[in-house]
């Protein structure tokens, strides 16, 4: 049976929404893009040019918008400012 957002809102959470490691994240409020990594953190993307090498140049169509709330709840992993630091944030 369908419940009011009122409802909704008064449920507890079961805990942090997880990022599948690859998925690029991004809050509304902000401009950077995150990539969230084998570690559990979301990684800084710093050189959009690294995600139009690795993704392509419709690499936007595949961000994830995520409340403030949720990607504050996440470790800082070491920011990406290359093909490098791409592949590592994937292996770590």
């Amino acid at each position: 049976r369908p419940i009011s957002g009122v409802q909704l809102a008064a449920l507890p959470l079961a805990g942090n929404l997880v990022f599948k490691p690859g998925t690029l994240v991004k809050a509304a409020s902000s401009s950077r893009v995150l990539l969230a990594g084998t570690d559990g953190a979301l990684h800084r993307v710093t050189d959009p040019s690294v995600l139009d090498t690795m993704l392509g140049k419709s690499w936007s169509d595949r961000v994830t918008f995520a409340a403030d709330q949720i990607i504050g709840s996440y470790q800082n992993g070491k920011d990406i400012t290359d093909l490098i630091g791409y592949v590592a944030a994937l292996k770590e």
